[in-house]
């Protein structure tokens, strides 16, 4: 938790350094737009409406000592979040794993704010599936975010394990959540929710870091510094 903490600090420092030596940005006072969809511990909304995890944590610890001002977007889902980034619609858009086309369309930062694994995930209730018994896996029905990381992390375990799973594909994770309760799934491949997983967790794979993506036309951001190349 520690290396997340300073992970993310280090990251927010960085873009915001050359903003806050540069008069037109300061003088402008423009809060920077953070692209928000669920994810797990790190962003989630409450059923009070506010929104909730490590990210917004930290972001209100920089804007309390650097003052740096931020509004959050509900982009709705992951897809959707994609295309906000890429049309300007928000600046930073948490929780992306990289990819060489996304490295073309967005600027990613040199380091990662965490590691999550890929998980495949079931009712509690549900005694045919114990963790790692991948032989009782075959035949699944499993449910994946469109447009995602998941799907080739999921069709990789399937080859690796001589598997046979059918991928039904979601736009968003509510609705393929709610779909595992009402029984239309047996499962769903996501990315280790923590704390927050309503389900248990019977197969962890696939390691991979996630990023803050951060919008290519802010003209402050000082890239040649602190992000990779596209």
């Amino acid at each position: 938790m520690k290396m997340f903490q300073f992970r993310i600090l280090l990251l927010v420092l960085s873009i915001l350094l050359y903003s806050s030596v540069c008069p037109r940005a300061h003088a402008q006072e423009e809060a920077m737009r953070v692209g928000f969809f669920e994810f797990g511990d790190y962003m989630f909304r409450a059923r009070s409406g506010q929104y909730q995890g490590l990210i917004f944590e930290f972001l209100q610890e920089i804007s309390r000592t650097t003052g740096m001002r931020y509004k959050v977007v509900d982009c709705g889902n992951w897809t959707r979040s994609l295309e906000m980034l890429e049309n300007d619609q928000i600046d930073l858009l948490p929780c992306t794993f990289f990819t060489p086309e996304r490295a073309e369309k967005m600027l990613f930062p040199n380091l990662p704010l965490a590691n999550s694994f890929m998980t495949i995930s079931v009712r509690d209730d549900d005694a045919r599936y114990t963790f790692e018994d991948y032989a009782a896996l075959d035949g699944m029905r499993v449910g994946v975010l469109a447009n995602t990381k998941n799907v080739p992390a999921l069709e990789a375990f399937m080859r690796d394990r001589n598997l046979n799973l059918t991928l039904v594909p979601y736009i968003d994770m509510q609705s393929m959540l709610q779909a595992l309760r009402d029984k239309e799934l047996d499962g769903v491949g996501i990315t280790n929710l923590g704390k927050n997983n309503p389900f248990r967790v019977i197969a962890q794979f696939s390691p991979e870091p996630f990023y803050i993506a951060v919008n290519k036309r802010k003209p402050e951001i000082d890239r040649p510094r602190f992000f990779v190349p596209g």
